[in-house]
């Protein structure tokens, strides 16, 4: 099934996929990926299914490329989870990026990989407290930023 891009307006991009999707005739189902705004992925027999339907929903502003179809492996990128810890190893210094420690630096202790969570030691606190966040909430820093 060809897969096509749609621009949203930024915000709408969960309502229109669902209701493309609700519209039926030849619209099958629209992917909001949360690293991209504005526009969502769009699964449909052609364009011309995707132009009857697009008419009567607000904020699907047009169709990318001309309606060109997309490569499956840009979709299935999407789709695949990415690893929330693939881009630090233990003993890395980060920047907590989310959550009440946000904006400090932290030494990574420990790795659980399977639950895509990390255990930090805040770098300036006067004792070392353990602090187990998700992955996805700390930058690793660069030679330069330590």
């Amino acid at each position: 099934m060809p897969y096509y891009a749609v621009k949203t307006i930024k915000g709408y991009e969960q309502q229109v996929a669902d209701m493309l999707a609700d519209k039926g005739d030849g619209v099958y189902a629209g992917l909001v990926p949360e690293q991209v705004v504005s526009y969502i992925m769009v699964e449909a027999d052609d364009v011309s299914s995707i132009d009857r339907v697009m008419s009567e929903v607000p904020n699907a502003t047009k169709l990318v490329q001309d309606g060109a179809q997309l490569e499956e492996a840009e979709v299935f990128d999407f789709l695949s989870p990415a690893g929330d810890v693939d881009h630090i190893a233990q003993g890395d210094l980060v920047e907590i990026t989310d959550g009440p420690f946000s904006g400090e630096k932290a030494k990574i202790t420990n790795i659980d990989e399977t639950k895509g969570e990390i255990t930090v030691e805040i770098a300036e606190s006067t004792v070392p407290i353990p602090v187990t966040m998700k992955g996805s909430d700390v930058r690793r820093l660069d030679s330069d930023e330590r």
